[in-house]
């Protein structure tokens, strides 16, 4: 296993200060494959007195001594283009071809870019009788995530270079997150098996014939299913999420429904089972969310956001192909077998909601899609509480039910909502 244990400060590579170490993991094999140092307090001091001190020089250097600088930075990238690529894709687990395509390319496009719009930048102007003058502003503290490294690295630091400015830099000492006690499940045959266990257990179930009303009688309540069938209960609990109807009042308008588009590509071929080869689940850190993982038959089944109508065509599921490409090129001449949607629910402060507006008439709504394992995880205290009536057991307040103000409008605030959540993930790319 390799090692980075300096900074470079000064024009040097350095010892830190205080000694720290921390193992990178590579995501793809959850091995780590190199040792990095962690910066104090005191090598951030150390950095910037650095920075500070060079700034008084190079802020005063020329267009052409700071053209040839970035041209210089340009032709190394170039020259050390895949051992680029091969870092990024072991430090985030992407595909070479990604690191190669998408990440190391990134890096080298924005330099080319910067140095292109350097030439020709003009650093003063005149504007009637106000003379404007663009000037080094100091040493510019640079912090950038994990996600695009090379990307958001050189989107800032090229362009301080050619403003004149000198920058003390912190990339993330991290990459994806990796949690071990993540899994995945099959929703249909998590739910076929829960129907089992019920069902040994003595519970009767009724499909295919939802329910159509529900009213108080006497104690109790009586619910009718769309083929007229009645039952009576003294409690009942509704679960319908976001698919709750008219059948209590106010439900539905307390919550926000969005739909969750899904495809499943044909099976991968075996020599691409580099591919998530340990059946990892993964989601990304954008507010507009992508998620994917294997299927046990071996196809990449990928998902997120999609339009708030019914589909129309498998146009409406061309967002996600875009996606899948962009994330495994490798991938871009398979079949995609499958599209299927759902809803999810959503609540204002993010939180799944219990509510008894009357007694005996339980609810539990909006899971945030988040819904097979909340629910299962809610089905044990929810029947304690029906059982014994003990608020203590359940894990959530019971809370007021209360209609979201404008409910009507929500097809037009969600839409707005995330045509900008994707133009702020696009500009953070």
């Amino acid at each position: 296993m390799s090692k980075h244990l300096k900074f470079f400060i000064d024009g040097a590579w350095v010892d830190p200060v205080e000694p720290a170490l921390l193992d990178v993991i590579d995501p793809s094999t959850e091995e780590p494959f190199t040792t990095i140092s962690i910066g104090s307090r005191a090598d951030v001091d150390r950095a910037v007195a650095a920075a500070k001190a060079a700034f008084a020089t190079f802020s005063v250097t020329d267009r052409a001594e700071r053209l040839a600088l970035l041209e210089r930075i340009l032709a190394v990238y170039n020259e050390r283009f895949e051992d680029i690529a091969q870092a990024v894709s072991r430090e985030m687990g992407a595909p070479l071809a990604f690191a190669r395509d998408s990440q190391a390319w990134a890096g080298r496009a924005h330099l080319e870019a910067t140095i292109s719009a350097f030439k020709n930048f003009e650093f003063s102007e005149q504007r009637g009788t106000t003379r404007i003058v663009k000037e080094p502003i100091g040493v510019c503290a640079l912090i950038t995530p994990w996600n695009w490294p090379l990307n958001q690295i050189v989107c800032k630091v090229a362009p301080a270079i050619a403003a004149g400015c000198t920058v003390v830099l912190k990339p993330s000492e991290i990459a994806g997150f990796l949690d071990r006690r993540a899994g995945v499940v099959n929703p249909l045959a998590l739910v076929h098996e829960l129907a089992r266990l019920a069902t040994e257990a003595g519970a009767g179930l009724v499909v295919k014939d939802g329910v159509a009303s529900l009213r108080k009688v006497g104690a109790g309540w009586e619910v009718t299913t769309a083929s007229g069938r009645s039952i009576r209960a003294r409690k009942v609990l509704v679960a319908t999420n976001a698919y709750s109807g008219a059948l209590v009042p106010k439900l539905a308008e307390s919550l926000v429904w969005l739909h969750s588009f899904q495809i499943a590509t044909e099976p991968v071929p075996a020599e691409l089972d580099f591919i998530l080869p340990g059946g990892q689940a993964v989601s990304d850190s954008r507010r507009i969310v992508v998620y994917y993982r294997r299927s046990p038959d071996g196809r990449l089944v990928l998902g997120g956001r999609g339009p708030m109508r019914e589909p129309r065509s498998t146009e409406d599921w061309a967002h996600l192909e875009r996606a899948l490409h962009r994330l495994f090129p490798m991938l871009a001449s398979l079949r995609i077998d499958h599209r299927w949607f759902g809803r999810v629910a959503m609540t204002p402060d993010h939180l799944p909601h219990l509510h008894e507006p009357e007694p005996g008439l339980v609810m539990v709504a909006g899971c945030q899609g988040r819904g097979i394992g909340l629910m299962t995880a809610l089905g044990a205290p929810l029947s304690r509480y029906l059982a014994d009536g003990d608020p203590g057991v359940l894990p959530l307040p019971i809370t007021p039910l209360r209609r979201i103000p404008l409910h009507r409008f929500r097809r037009l605030g969600v839409a707005a909502h995330i045509a900008w959540y994707r133009l702020l993930d696009g500009l953070e790319r």
